[in-house]
């Protein structure tokens, strides 16, 4: 699990990918990418394109691309926070094992995985998390399926390209709460206790990507309907204004 992210002190930024449909363009051939739902971001939906692309097999492509995705999961040591443990999902998780490690190699002092065992339609399973589950929420990172245009003159051969990643989700929501504290007039303070408070009341201000299977997966953890929580993509994606609302009646406005 990714540190600082598994902090039980802070906000940990999730990713998911937008609906739509985009034109792939590899080699010279175009082919039509469809993703019909909002999804946790992995990118197991284009693994299906290993040919126009040049690998040799979708297992190929698959572990090339085994990194890509929103992440998510349990902290190796940081115990569940108290503000998880009463929401439903932060335990129970599903998942879908696409890539089983086969071999392994010691790197600086880390054992890890150096080739793998590839599974094109894997299983739903399910299991039980005890530490601290991330992420906490998710916004639209997927660099294929909407992304983010960035600017800089020194791209080439264009100056405006496109990017994706929670790295952009991070900041996103830094904005955000500070839009969310001019509404206030105060600051809201650390969001997890609250936001994990929001999301169990009718009417959450979050709406969770419970789907289950490989069309809702971050290349491991997929989607457990019916509960606020997922492990793909933490409570879901935010209605800010909603949420802004929510701070406002629990915290006053000045």
């Amino acid at each position: 699990m990714q540190s600082p992210a598994d902090s039980p002190f802070l906000t940990a930024a999730g990713g998911t990918t937008l609906p739509g449909t985009v034109k792939v363009t590899a080699h010279g051939t175009v082919t039509k990418v469809t993703v019909p739902a909002q999804r946790v971001w992995g990118f197991d939906y284009v693994w299906r394109l290993w040919k126009i692309f040049g690998a040799k097999s979708e297992a190929q492509w698959a572990e090339g691309e085994v990194l890509n995705g929103g992440g998510g999961g349990y902290s190796a040591t940081e115990p569940m926070p108290l503000y998880q443990r009463a929401t439903s999902g932060t335990r129970q998780f599903k998942a879908v094992r696409y890539l089983t490690p086969a071999k392994y190699k010691n790197i600086s002092g880390l054992r890890l995985p150096t080739a793998w065992k590839f599974d094109p339609a894997p299983q739903v399973t399910a299991g039980t998390g005890t530490r601290r589950a991330v992420p906490d929420l998710s916004t639209s990172a997927d660099a294929l399926m909407g992304g983010y245009e960035v600017y800089d003159p020194q791209f080439k051969p264009a100056p405006i390209q496109g990017f994706g990643g929670t790295s952009f989700v991070a900041p996103q929501l830094n904005g955000a709460a500070a839009v969310i504290n001019s509404y206030l007039g105060r600051r809201a303070g650390f969001w997890n206790p609250a936001i994990y408070r929001f999301a169990g009341r009718p009417g959450s201000p979050f709406t969770p990507l419970g789907m289950t299977g490989t069309s809702n997966d971050n290349l491991y953890y997929t989607g457990t309907p019916g509960r606020p929580y997922n492990v793909g993509s933490g409570l879901g994606v935010p209605h800010l204004f909603r949420l802004a609302e929510d701070f406002a009646r629990l915290l006053g406005r000045n």
